[in-house]
């Protein structure tokens, strides 16, 4: 059976399990655990032939007594429930491989009926005629499918296989028996598969065996990530089933690595967001004496010697570390937000660290778009590790563009690693010392290779290395400011009225402003910033707590609630910060009203009834007007009314009196961050954006509620909040009234 069929065959059994409520990434645990047996069970069975048949040696293999696969395979109902869930209790306590496989493993597949649907798929297939390579590209093939599945969550452990490879070509690692390569924060394995494929098969036994043993390591800090990880590389031939594991599981920031430990090459992608998530749930007494629940997050910071700094930022903790991990002379390649670029006191201690101990040589803005956190704008930051001196190892940064005026999607335009050829045939791999920019300010401006000394870049703000020098093309088409584009609308208001202009043209130009103007609320540049406000994520964390206090007395449905801070895609205020919208408000629940139940005075809202592009209200009407027949959603005055149903038409408005719409409308309450402000952000550009890359539906889109909820939010203070609708206000209603 060609691989291509056996994938097909396992995802199917996917779809039938997610049906039965088990997620994506539990069957795929399970699958490890199975496959594992399976594998283990052919192995047998070829020694009994000769061991030239093996896949892989059984000597030191700490197997169960009593364990048979084709005992497993032949029972059925409760009896293989009870068996299965005994046979992973015993093998979560051997040693070795076999005990990391299986360490903490249980059966997440509870109806017997299911079970034995993935047993007979498995037994099914014989894994010991399939080649190394095919049951490795099987596996993988398995994670990138399930990683594509923005509900999983499972795709923030994998990184873009097409990045990944341009990567490895632009390191081009060299390999003897000694070589170490190394990715703190492996997730699947992607960076260290990649590099067993850039070297190919060698004629040498004894550097063969290197490649399989020693050459490969890692760290995850996920258990079951570290299960799946382990698998992969197992069967790309990385590690053997009876040996040492490549990699471990533990928090590789704790872990100070050792002379005997370095490293010659880092390839990575750090986990996003500036702090750990880790939260714990406390019980504390109020003002008023009740016991209530609130979240506090756990201690994330780490006092190493090796660290120049203190911080709890995670992603300035991993810079550090991953200096640490290499030996003189070593390199990195490190994928990382643009906050790292940017953020200050620690992180411009870092990156002047940084610039004078390495050679800092190679930076490569990356587009949103292309990782699983679609909204998130990353970089990856090459750099090579110098012996200690007085000197000044940077010499140059190169930055190549690859964001500007460029349009990535996961679905309907997905990075390939074509797209990149032009940016490693700039880097130049076999001679990085040798470049040329395309870059000239009179005959190339937009040229997308760039070179700045290392003067240019410590006299900049903060040693800030998030730069960037090409107009996008909304810049080129209107670089006019706010006021200039608003005295440009009142201008073109008086020319129209006269009919001396193109009524389609004011049109363009209103629908321009219009977002602009949005785009600078959410940005926090309407309003000038003001000291003494709240700062955002103090109200962030008050709002989550009273969220998670809702949830325990089932004031609202349970879901995912982040307290701290997350990663955006573009820079905020000091005292704002980024939240996840669904931490604030659900996308997924909305109290619904039978149609029997709904008086004839209630105020009925259908989608008609809003305009598009500007939320105003149309027409009002009364449910005795219509012949409403189905079910109705409830909302508030307050209420922020929001179409899933063609997002792009930015039908959103905010409810000034209680009433019932149509369920194609989402009532959300916003709890104390000003509606307006939602309805802005909501309306957005970046919004919409985000929304459309995986709205369900090709001709009716709908917003995907998960989605919704997983998207980055700009939270300002309440204060200011207040003020940007203030202006709001003021201006919007001059574009609305153009484009009415």
């Amino acid at each position: 059976m060609a691989d291509i069929q056996i994938s097909n065959k396992i995802w199917n059994i996917a779809g039938v399990l997610r049906d039965g409520g088990v997620s994506y990434g539990d069957y795929l645990e399970q699958i490890t655990f199975l496959l594992f047996l399976k594998m283990i069970d052919e192995n047998k069975q070829a020694a009994a032939i000769g061991p030239e048949f093996q896949m892989f040696s059984m000597e030191g293999m700490d197997l169960p007594e009593d364990f048979d696969w084709k005992q497993l395979a032949m029972l059925e109902g409760e009896s293989l429930i009870t068996f299965y869930d005994k046979l992973l209790a015993d093998l979560s306590k051997r040693n070795g491989m076999i005990g990391e496989i299986y360490r903490g493993a249980r059966n997440k597949v509870e109806k017997a009926s299911l079970l034995k649907k993935v047993i007979d798929m498995i037994n099914g297939i014989e894994w010991s005629m399939q080649s190394e390579d095919v049951k490795g590209d099987i596996y993988e093939s398995l994670l990138q499918r399930i990683a594509q599945d923005t509900k999983s969550g499972a795709g923030q452990y994998f990184t873009p296989r097409a990045l990944i490879n341009v990567i490895v070509k632009c390191v081009n690692p060299q390999i003897n028996e000694n070589t170490r390569i190394a990715d703190p924060c492996c997730g699947s394995g992607g960076f260290l598969l990649a590099a067993k494929s850039y070297f190919g098969s060698t004629n040498s036994e004894r550097l063969n065996n290197a490649i399989r043993d020693n050459v490969f390591r890692g760290t995850e800090y996920v258990e079951s990530t570290y299960r799946m990880c382990l698998m992969n590389l197992l069967l790309h031939g990385i590690g053997t089933f009876n040996g040492i594991p490549p990699i471990k599981c533990q928090d590789s920031l704790s872990h100070t690595p050792g002379e005997g430990e370095l490293c010659d090459y880092v390839l990575t992608n750090p986990p996003f967001g500036e702090k750990s998530a880790q939260t714990i749930e406390v019980e504390k007494k109020d003002k008023d004496g009740n016991t209530i629940t609130v979240l506090e997050k756990e201690k994330d910071s780490y006092k190493r010697q090796d660290f120049i700094v203190t911080t709890n930022n995670k992603q300035l903790n991993f810079i550090q570390h991953i200096k640490s991990m290499l030996k003189i002379g070593g390199q990195a390649a490190v994928v990382l937000p643009d906050n790292v670029l940017f953020v200050d006191k620690a992180g411009e201690t870092i990156r002047q660290n940084l610039l004078k101990t390495c050679d800092v040589h190679t930076i490569l803005r990356l587009p949103a778009g292309i990782f699983y956190a679609q909204s998130v704008k990353a970089n990856v930051v090459f750099f090579e590790k110098r012996p200690k001196s007085d000197t000044i190892h940077t010499k140059e940064v190169w930055i190549y563009d690859y964001r500007t005026n460029i349009h990535h999607t996961l679905k309907q335009n997905p990075l390939k690693e074509s797209d990149l050829d032009d940016f490693v045939s700039c880097y130049n791999p076999q001679n990085r010392r040798n470049r040329k920019e395309t870059y000239n300010e009179e005959t190339n401006p937009n040229g997308r290779w760039r070179k700045y000394t290392y003067q240019d870049i410590i006299n900049r703000d903060k040693t800030s290395l998030n730069i960037t020098w090409m107009k996008s093309d909304d810049e080129e088409d209107n670089g006019m400011s706010l006021n200039e584009r608003l005295s440009a609308i009142q201008l073109l208001k008086g020319v129209i009225q006269d009919n001396e202009l193109n009524p389609e043209l004011l049109d363009m130009t209103a629908k321009r402003a219009y977002q602009e103007i949005l785009d600078m609320a959410i940005h926090g540049v309407l309003v000038e910033q003001r000291k003494g406000s709240e700062p955002a994520n103090e109200l962030l964390t008050r709002i989550a707590t009273q969220r998670l206090q809702q949830i325990k007395n089932k004031e609202i449905k349970k879901r995912s609630i982040v307290p701290t801070p997350v990663d955006g895609p573009f820079d905020l205020p000091d005292n704002w910060c980024w939240a996840n919208l669904g931490t604030i408000v659900d996308f997924k629940h909305g109290s619904s009203v039978k149609n029997a139940e709904i008086s004839g005075d209630s105020w009925l809202l259908d989608l008609e009834d809003i305009e598009k592009e500007t939320g105003r209200l149309l027409r009002r009407k009364k449910m005795s007007d219509v012949n409403a027949l189905s079910d109705k959603r409830a909302f508030k005055a307050g209420d922020v009314l929001y179409s899933k149903l063609r997002p792009y038409l930015n039908k959103v408005i905010v409810a000034d009196d209680s009433g019932l719409c149509t369920t194609e409308i989402l009532a959300l309450d916003f709890g104390e961050i000003v509606p307006q402000y939602a309805q802005a952000f909501l309306m957005s550009k970046h919004f919409v954006d985000y929304v459309m890359q995986d709205a369900y539906g090709v001709k009716m889109p709908r917003a995907d509620a998960d989605k919704c909820n997983a998207c980055p939010f700009p939270l300002p203070p309440i204060e200011e909040q207040h003020r940007i609708v203030k202006v709001l206000d003021e201006i919007l209603p001059i574009v609305k009234k153009l484009l009415s």
